[in-house]
């Protein structure tokens, strides 16, 4: 009797010692992923930014929405390598992270930067490839994102849930054409990502994929699969 209520006290402050986990975890991948919004605020208001704010707040939410798209796209390969599933639940607040960065980053070139002027939107959108390129992948991430959410409207079918939930495979090639338009140089920093971006779509190879996942015990659910 004696052994069996220790078994049972110590089986209960293990799930409560993963539960803390799991919560401090969240907390923490919620607090790195506003981390970048508050830095820029607090620069903004304490005057650390450079003489263009506004071309500052651009690059800086564009490169950090470009991070988190990638590392939301890192999730499944490293579950498949690594075999921990738990780690899936990270993909979408990633994911919507990203989207969040996405849309600050638009709104201040369509707000701040062009004073919602739609004859000048039009002509940058029409005569500049970086923002024809930056506004189909936000269109994309867009579609992603509102399928991602709770309480998305189901009579939109499963054919638009899958399509929308694949669209952010070809999201991450616009942002990164998008950004090498933007400053028409190519920095290490570009072939880095665009070699991780490369990396991380092979594995969504269907033979690949079928392989890696044998080593789970199921399958794991693919983009544009419930």
């Amino acid at each position: 009797m004696r052994a069996w209520t220790f078994g049972r006290t110590s089986e209960a402050a293990g799930l409560r010692t993963k539960q803390a986990f799991g919560t401090a975890f969240r907390l923490g991948l919620h607090a790195a992923s506003l981390a970048p919004l508050a830095l820029l605020l607090y620069d903004d208001w304490a005057g650390r930014l450079s003489f263009n704010p506004i071309e500052d707040a651009t690059r800086r939410t564009g490169q950090t929405a470009l991070a988190l798209l990638i590392l939301a796209l890192a999730v499944t390969p490293l579950v498949l390598v690594s075999g921990r599933r738990s780690l899936m639940t990270v993909a979408r607040p990633l994911g919507l992270y990203a989207m969040l960065y996405a849309s600050i980053h638009l709104f201040i070139f369509a707000v701040l930067d062009y004073g919602v002027r739609l004859d000048l939107l039009r002509e940058a959108v029409l005569e500049k490839p970086y923002a024809l390129m930056g506004l189909a992948a936000f269109v994309l991430l867009l579609a992603t994102a509102a399928t991602s959410l709770r309480g998305w409207p189901p009579w939109l079918g499963r054919r638009w849930w899958r399509w929308s939930q694949r669209a952010v495979l070809a999201a991450a090639p616009l942002v990164l054409l998008h950004s090498l338009w933007a400053v028409k140089v190519i920095t290490s920093t570009h072939v880095a990502y665009t070699a991780l971006v490369a990396f991380l779509l092979v594995f969504r190879v269907p033979s690949l994929r079928r392989r890696l996942e044998r080593r789970l015990s199921e399958p794991l659910p693919r983009e544009g699969a419930e």
